[in-house]
């Protein structure tokens, strides 16, 4: 499942998805934090990609621990942002993994889900 606001980054991730050898995993979109956290408790989702900013949130930390509450889902930070801008030498430990929107392809999506799973 994604968590963003962006629709046009919601439809390039279900484009991205159908080109890797994961296209059988059913994507799901949620345009916000409260809207992901209803989908998270009526329907197994084993991962979350959860952008830096979805208002009303600032930052990911907040959004991160609701879903860790609600979830036993792999929760990947997808970003625009370097994790060097965000503030962050390394990934935080309370990820599971990090990708950039900058760098968006049916490799790198198939890498990072090879990496989480």
């Amino acid at each position: 499942m994604l968590i963003d606001d962006n629709h046009a980054t919601a439809r390039l991730m279900g484009h991205l998805f159908a080109l890797t050898e994961f296209a059988s995993i059913e994507f799901l979109h949620a345009d916000t934090v409260e809207d992901g956290l209803e989908t998270l408790s009526s329907e197994p989702v084993d991962l979350v990609f959860l952008d830096n900013r979805v208002p009303p949130h600032q930052r990911f930390e907040d959004p991160l621990r609701k879903i860790r509450a609600c979830s036993s889902a792999k929760v990947v930070l997808l970003t625009g942002t370097d994790l060097e801008d965000l503030g962050y030498d390394a990934l935080p430990v309370s990820l599971d993994g990090f990708l950039s929107k900058n760098e968006l392809t049916p490799a790198s999506l198939t890498g990072i889900l090879k990496q989480v799973f």
